[in-house]
């Protein structure tokens, strides 16, 4: 006779449920039932760990957490969207990782050197999103027919985190970015993104950022710092997106600002490399971003399919 197929429930955070995380975990939860996985959705503030024989631990749910478990083996994998590489003292990782049930951990912002010594190998690169992924996707194949006519360098967003405020103005001075960095609506974002040839990503909370993948999945060749972190599928400089040989965390920002401006003036007419990169990206993001193709993506880095 044939078992039955196994049944999950993702656990999420009940208090808090963040911007751009929750939507990403109920897909999944979603594509699982869809592929004979039924799974349900759980909200809740903490999640009990078993440490050190039967001692029992209340972990306290974040935002950015998900627990995939198993219904009848109790085993559990973990959905990890925070920003940071090396998470807030109160998450503490080791906790959830030192619990035999945690398989396996996926993380979207990834180092190798942290995570080297058991039980921390339990944790592997993920992927990314962008910040409002179920909008932007069904816009995508638009997006990319749009004609991008403007040469000026394009940034939108927050400005305080990294020194991006102190980077960005001495490109402003130089008159290589757009003038105006205020938010904006969502679509008008997406518009002004479209009919740019070059935008520029910065590191922000985390060291990948919103922006990029989303410039990325709309066709826009991204400018950006060479990245640090690692995905399960990399990155490649100058082939997924333009690297500056820049480090945004040491470097004094006019010298960030004047090795960004001078690899924004070596690529900005050249329209064949542009398209290169441009077409490189977007085929990454249709593999590892859009839906369903990284729900399944997931599902395999867990073992599920």
């Amino acid at each position: 006779m044939k078992e039955p197929q196994a049944s999950y429930t993702m656990f999420t955070c009940k208090s808090q449920p963040g911007w751009w995380e929750q939507p990403i975990f109920e897909q999944f939860a979603a594509h699982l039932t869809s592929r004979g996985l039924p799974t349900q959705i759980c909200k809740v503030d903490h999640f009990k760990l078993k440490n050190h024989g039967f001692l029992r631990r209340k972990f306290k749910f974040r935002h950015f957490l998900a627990f995939l478990q198993n219904d009848k083996t109790g085993h559990f994998h973990v959905l990890d969207c925070q920003d940071w590489v090396e998470p807030f003292a109160e998450v503490r990782m080791e906790d959830i990782l030192q619990d035999k049930r945690c398989q396996v951990y996926l993380k979207c912002q990834y180092r190798d050197e942290p995570f080297q010594k058991y039980p921390f190998t339990k944790i592997k690169p993920w992927t990314y999103f962008g910040g409002h992924t179920g909008n932007l996707q069904p816009l995508l194949d638009e997006c990319r027919r749009t004609p991008r006519y403007g040469k000026a360098l394009y940034f939108r967003g927050n400005t305080e985190y990294h020194r991006r405020g102190e980077i960005l103005a001495h490109l402003q001075q130089n008159g290589t970015l757009n003038s105006d960095f205020r938010k904006i609506e969502f679509y008008q974002y997406i518009e002004e993104s479209c009919r740019h040839r070059l935008i520029l990503a910065l590191p922000g909370m985390g060291n990948l950022c919103h922006r990029e993948i989303e410039g990325f999945g709309m066709g826009t060749p991204v400018l950006m710092p060479r990245l640090e972190n690692r995905l399960h599928n990399n990155l490649v400089p100058d082939h997924h997106y333009i690297s500056v040989d820049v480090n945004t965390g040491r470097e004094d920002c006019q010298t960030i600002a004047g090795k960004i401006e001078r690899r924004y003036r070596q690529v900005i007419d050249d329209t064949d490399f542009l398209g290169f990169v441009a077409g490189n990206a977007a085929r990454w993001y249709d593999e590892n971003v859009r839906f369903p193709h990284s729900l399944d993506l997931t599902a395999r880095l867990l073992g599920l399919l």
